[in-house]
């Protein structure tokens, strides 16, 4: 359970400050933090519980994971923020990536580097 509690607060700090120094307004990375409590949670339950419980792929599982919550997140962001779909799109697919790859970066810094 604290592994998914850490992920959830490196996902909400990366996303919060990339959008930070974006946008410069605290409602964004609100914004951003509500949708994150929606998305992430969600996502780490369902993966936890169809690869543990019934044995399927963990990366494959993955990946159509975050790509749902990217488009999840896309339509968040377009109804939080009047944008259109492809605008917030593309906003939510950069923040996931970066979110992903610097908290996978930073998992393996703290579990003993990257060999």
């Amino acid at each position: 359970m604290l592994n998914y509690l850490w992920a959830f607060l490196i996902t909400v700090i990366i996303e919060g400050t990339i959008i930070y120094f974006i946008y410069h307004k605290k409602e964004f990375v609100i914004h951003s933090f509500w949708l994150n409590l929606l998305t992430n949670p969600l996502l780490n339950y369902l993966i936890a519980v169809l690869t543990y419980q019934y044995g399927l792929p963990y990366y494959p599982l993955l990946f159509i994971g975050e790509l749902s919550v990217v488009f999840i997140e896309a339509g968040g962001y377009t109804y939080l923020r009047d944008l259109p779909f492809k605008n917030s799109l593309i906003f939510s697919g950069v923040l996931n990536i970066s979110s992903w790859g610097l908290g996978s970066l930073i998992v393996n810094l703290v579990n003993g580097g990257v060999k």
